[in-house]
């Protein structure tokens, strides 16, 4: 989400991966594999921010 008020400059509060966010409160991944999306994507940001 913070790459996203970055980049569009707003909150977007109805998410367009809804179903994706009830899947992770659900409990249907591994603790493990959403940490390693959320490293993934950290890794992006940081290079949109390293960027300006």
């Amino acid at each position: 989400m913070a790459l996203e008020i970055a980049r569009e400059k707003q909150i977007n509060v109805q998410r367009p991966n809804r179903d994706f966010l009830l899947e992770i409160k659900s409990g249907k991944f591994a603790y493990d594999t959403l940490l390693a999306q959320a490293n993934f994507i950290d890794v992006g940001s940081m290079q949109f921010f390293n960027a300006f």
